[in-house]
């Protein structure tokens, strides 16, 4: 269905709201769960991926080479400069790195030598080729300076083999990953910030700021948005709620990554599911949206016979497909950021067969 707004053709599933994104969902999302994304891939095409708020994720390698018993090898993490790390994994140990980005700890030191180190780079606009790379082969010269790529250089050394196991558990190079803190996103409420001037953004994990930076890039649905209207709901983000421990929270913040390859319907669905966020379009042709919250009703029908011209309703069909159980798939933090499943919430349903469902959720 199509609707001619403005002299803008656009898409009638932009005004549907939390059910029609939920239902992108079911039964199972194509897009990988967050394991899938710890990984290292060696393949000659790699799609951009895209990285906001907090998220572990590793990256196809796009140099990988022998030299001086040592294996050297480039990790991509994101297609953007990301604000930073908070943490950095080899395989599923996560490591202390010294000043030079040598693993510290006796599992890679030896002989007062670490046996793994690790550089990264945020992707800067002046961050420069990588020295490693830079001094050690002749074919990676200045002009290799990766600008506006987030990667992490690794280079792990070959070990005695009574030692080999203890450095790299599983029989060879680990597979690297890093907590990212992703994009630096712009806040219309932050006096010095500039919109169109990326180096005075900051990073948050506002979720209505991240859906409306996803809004606005060339590698989302490059559309334009109320930056009025995108306080607001920025605001209504930040509204602090309890956790279940009696924590103070600000009530919407999201995390993850999306590449390229994946369907943009598909991610606006996981932002949106992950912060019951309606989205719509306004009279200009602009995509608007609301997170969460409860927002008194400004229609009302009183009449029906003035109200409603004409009803029709149908009676519904029980069988296996009435859903009485509920649980979520999500992302934990306190299991390295992989995937884990809720507790299920079910009604009480005597005369119905049990029948659970799961929304994956992991933004």
């Amino acid at each position: 269905a199509t609707s001619l707004i403005g002299g803008i053709l656009i898409k009638a599933a932009i005004s549907l709201g939390l059910s029609y994104l939920a239902s992108l969902l079911r039964p199972r999302p194509s897009v990988p769960n967050p394991g899938a994304r710890i990984v290292n891939l060696r393949q000659p095409v790699s799609f951009m991926e895209f990285v906001y708020g907090p998220c572990r994720k590793g990256g196809p390698i796009n140099f990988w080479q022998t030299k001086n018993q040592r294996r050297y090898y480039d990790v991509l993490l994101a297609a953007h400069e990301i604000n930073g790390t908070r943490a950095t994994y080899a395989d599923e140990r996560e490591l202390v790195l010294n000043g030079a980005g040598e693993a510290q700890g006796d599992k890679y030191i030896f002989n007062a030598e670490s046996y793994l180190q690790i550089v990264n780079y945020k992707g800067e606009p002046a961050q420069g080729s990588p020295a490693i790379l830079n001094t050690t082969f002749t074919e990676w010269t200045d002009e290799h300076d990766m600008e506006g790529l987030a990667h992490d250089v690794v280079v792990a050394r070959n070990i005695h083999p009574e030692h080999f196991q203890k450095v790299f558990p599983t029989g060879r190079e680990p597979v690297i990953t890093e907590l990212l803190e992703g994009y630096r996103v712009y806040d219309p409420r932050d006096p010095e910030q500039i919109l169109g001037d990326p180096t005075t953004y900051v990073y948050s994990e506002n979720a209505a700021l991240i859906i409306a930076h996803w809004v606005t890039s060339p590698f989302g649905l490059n559309r334009e948005v109320d930056w009025d209207k995108v306080e607001i709901e920025a605001d209504e983000a930040d509204v602090i709620v309890l956790d279940r421990d009696g924590n103070p929270i600000p009530k919407w913040r999201l995390g993850g990554s999306y590449s390229a390859s994946e369907d943009r319907e598909f991610t606006r669905a996981q932002m949106g599911v992950a912060s019951d966020t309606f989205f719509y379009e306004d009279t200009e042709g602009k995509v608007g949206f609301y997170v969460g919250r409860y927002m008194e009703p400004t229609v009302s029908i009183s009449d029906l016979t003035d109200d409603i011209n004409r009803i029709q309703y149908t009676e519904g069909q029980t069988g296996p497909e009435l859903v009485n159980a509920m649980s979520v798939q999500y992302t934990e933090p306190t299991q390295g950021w992989r995937e884990a499943t809720s507790a299920t919430y079910a009604v009480d349903a005597p005369d119905e067969p049990y029948e659970e469902d799961s929304l994956s959720v992991f933004w």
